[in-house]
């Protein structure tokens, strides 16, 4: 594929010398590689992303159009992001569509030194982003999985658990919320550091108007699998703090988010896996599911349970 990559570049950037490609870790759903180029006597590396699973481009036939606008309102956030360079919206050059955008200094980094200094970071990155003037974007959010549909998952030891958190979700609405830019897919394998801070976010193909909830609980859902609940409740508290008193946590983002990556069986996430985290297991993971949902019951107002 990398050979035909190297001329799918030149086709789509004119002028270009194709030096070499390297694939990068943690590209799971795509092909995501760098490509060293060369023009005008200039050396520099960009990024190309094709979407190559064919089911996700059955379900989101325009993903790259997605990516595409999204790149283009991410210039907008005060963190760094790729731009967008070129595209292969449909995959008339290649067979599948396919993106160039520029590389981002940095790398990300699962396994930090000190953790309360990394969930910061996080949490100061993700408000950023929802702290933009960004009000128009032609992709909106919508829940991943349908509550109506979903079974107590055959892994737990605490069912009951699910059980109470199914029936509270059935019950209660999705509260109001005023649409923000939101990256989607907000979690510690698309956050880049460099010198101890956050260098920028990449992978934006989900980005979409939504509530700035689910980022967050999404977030936190993969530091609870990565370490605990303390973790989650550690970048919480960052967040708050970033946000300031005129923002209002509400567990049921937390628990929507939660709903969306449920699964039966459990697997580990492959990203993970590939940058170092070798400690996973489907078994730890369930406890780590079980804990985390009983602990975010425990958050739902007396009144509502």
């Amino acid at each position: 594929m990398q050979e035909e990559l190297e001329g799918l570049v030149s086709q789509m950037v004119p002028r270009t010398e194709v030096l070499g490609t390297s694939k990068l870790k943690g590209g799971i759903s795509s092909f995501v590689c760098r490509v060293t180029i060369k023009q005008e006597e200039q050396r520099k590396q960009i990024i190309i992303r094709v979407i190559d699973n064919l089911e996700w481009l059955e379900e989101e036939p325009d993903i790259i159009t997605h990516e595409k606008a999204a790149l283009k309102q991410a210039e907008n956030i005060t963190v760094a992001t790729p731009s967008y360079i070129a595209s292969d919206d449909t995959g008339r050059f290649y067979r599948y569509p396919t993106l160039l955008m520029t590389e981002v200094p940095g790398k990300v980094i699962l396994v930090p030194e000190n953790k309360n200094r990394w969930t910061d970071g996080l949490a100061k990155a993700l408000h950023a982003i929802h702290h933009t003037s960004i009000s128009n974007f032609n992709w909106a959010y919508y829940p991943y999985q349908s509550i109506m549909e979903m079974e107590t998952p055959s892994w737990s030891n605490m069912p009951n658990i699910w059980e109470n958190l199914f029936d509270y979700m059935r019950r209660r609405p999705s509260p109001p919320f005023k649409p923000t830019f939101i990256h989607r897919d907000f979690h510690p394998n698309n956050v880049l550091w460099e010198n101890g801070q956050v260098s920028g976010v990449v992978d934006w193909v989900n980005a979409c108007m939504g509530p700035a909830g689910i980022d967050i609980g999404h977030c936190r859902w993969n530091l609870a699998m990565l370490y605990g609940q303390e973790a989650a409740e550690d970048f919480l508290r960052s967040y708050k703090q970033y946000a300031g008193k005129n923002w209002r946590y509400d567990v049921y983002w937390d628990l929507r988010s939660l709903l969306d990556v449920l699964e039966d069986p459990l697997t580990v996430y492959a990203g993970w896996k590939e940058l170092g985290v070798d400690w996973l297991t489907p078994k730890l993971m369930g406890e780590r599911m079980d804990d985390y949902a009983k602990h975010l019951i425990k958050k739902i107002p007396d009144s509502s349970r």
